[in-house]
């Protein structure tokens, strides 16, 4: 029987990291239905692993081992990582990525591999200005010091750094389900998960790297070290700005003059990392080029795409301006409600409302990327919610609109993928969260593991 046991866990590990290698090296995100075919078996896989009650030294080690597997890949869903090198390379030519368009400096600057950089890397990345905050401008900077004509090193060099911060916060989001007196297994939950995987170690997405810092900011703001979490706070939003919006979260769980403290070292320590990039224009460029995800780009939207659509029919043209100018200050009265008329008295109660305005902020989005997701997965796990990860397989229908003749974004999966998720999500805050009950659960059809649970 135990044979029998091993012999089953390792074909599921075998099969995972075949199905992981396709992804990384041979499935182009134009190959939609053989991408999403691999992804559901992923989904499947995790499942039962999870399923097996495996210890948490084995989620560990099997996690571990499925990031090895696209460890030397070169990303094959995502051309971002091409503005990556590009905006790292510059740094190391003197050039400030803020303040020019890689379509201003092709044809002044050259270093190694630069005109097959500027050409991989899409046209909406060619005509703005970067976007990316300083921490992660930091990273493609030592990247870029690895480019010396192939274009492997620079990749392998962030791939380094993410792995490292998975790592951390595997043990980071372990110490804090404890603290909040949770199975620290239910980070399996997050650390198995395919589209994590890919999209941090496969796409070199830094939403991992952002995670991992806020994660050790909650555990020291659980104890009230305002100092350490402050710092660790700002790195998370030198990463990615997110989680700029659940800072007043923290005001009624610290106190006014506690809360007053945190502002104070946060303010100080994002001054500090910013500085080296700080110069005249910079700010405005930048705030230029965020606004864009809020008045120009659209992708895999839901609330926002019905809007739209009956913008359409009464005025004759799309309202995205116009949306624009209020969607901003919709979020800050949601953060504002929640802050001061909704128990923020425990990291619990924290926790379950930073869900709900990441949630409600993707909600009505003009653009959701699936590694946006990642921000609800990571709360998931410490909340008990479940749509978040099962929006993280919906949201793979997005990639229907890679064609290879163009993009097409296909309504009907959009429509599949969001009245999943928003099902689950009524049925969840107006019942309860289910995915305690999925941990706890044993379900007849899965044979237990030889691994124990703890």
């Amino acid at each position: 029987m135990l044979l029998k046991k091993t012999f089953s866990l390792s074909l599921t590990i075998f099969l995972c990291v075949i199905l992981y290698f396709l992804i990384g090296f041979f499935i182009p995100k134009e190959k939609f239905f053989y991408l999403l075919i691999t992804f559901i078996f992923l989904f499947l896989f995790q499942f039962i692993l999870l399923k097996k009650k495996i210890s948490l030294k084995a989620i560990f080690f099997i996690g571990l081992l499925f990031r090895l597997t696209l460890i030397l890949s070169i990303p094959q869903l995502s051309q971002d990582f091409y503005r990556f090198i590009w905006d790292g390379s510059i740094q190391i030519l003197g050039i400030n990525p803020y303040l020019y368009k890689p379509e201003a400096l092709v044809n002044l600057i050259q270093f190694p591999l630069s005109d097959l950089i500027y050409s991989k890397m899409g046209r909406l990345s060619s005509i703005n200005f970067s976007n990316y905050p300083p921490l992660s401008q930091y990273l493609f900077y030592l990247s870029a010091y690895f480019n010396n004509g192939e274009i492997i090193k620079p990749v392998l060099t962030i791939k380094i750094i993410y792995l490292l911060s998975e790592i951390i916060l595997f043990f980071g989001a372990k110490k804090l389900l404890i603290k909040l007196g949770q199975q620290p297994e239910k980070i399996g939950w997050y650390y198995l998960n395919p589209m994590i995987i890919v999209e941090t170690i496969g796409n070199l997405h830094g939403e991992g790297l952002m995670i991992m810092f806020m994660v050790i900011s909650f555990l020291y703001l659980f104890e009230k070290k305002l100092v350490i979490s402050s710092f660790f706070m700002s790195l998370s939003i030198a990463a990615k700005l997110l989680p700029i919006i659940i800072i007043p979260l923290f005001f009624k769980f610290l106190g006014l003059k506690k809360f007053n403290y945190f502002l104070l070292y946060l303010l100080l320590f994002s001054t500090l990392i910013w500085f080296p990039l700080l110069e005249k224009k910079v700010l405005l460029t930048f705030l230029n080029t965020i606004y864009l995800w809020f008045d120009t780009f659209e992708f895999n939207a839901s609330i926002y795409y019905i809007i739209r659509y009956f913008g359409y029919q009464i005025f004759g043209y799309n309202i995205i301006k116009s949306l624009s100018l209020i969607t901003p200050f919709i979020i800050i009265l949601l953060v504002g409600c929640i802050t001061f008329l909704k128990p923020n008295n425990s990291m619990s109660k924290i926790l379950k409302n930073i869900l709900i305005i990441y949630s409600f902020y993707f909600f009505i989005s003009t653009t959701v990327h699936p590694w946006y997701i990642i921000n609800l997965i990571i709360i998931s796990i410490f909340t008990g919610y479940f749509y978040p990860i099962v929006w993280s397989l919906t949201c793979l229908l997005s990639y229907s609109a890679y064609k290879t003749t163009g993009f097409n974004e296909e309504p009907l999966f959009l429509i599949i993928e969001y009245a999943i998720v928003y099902g689950i999500f009524i049925y969840e805050f107006t019942n309860k969260p289910i995915l305690n009950h999925i941990q706890n659960t044993n379900f007849k059809f899965f044979k237990s593991s030889p691994f124990s649970s703890r």
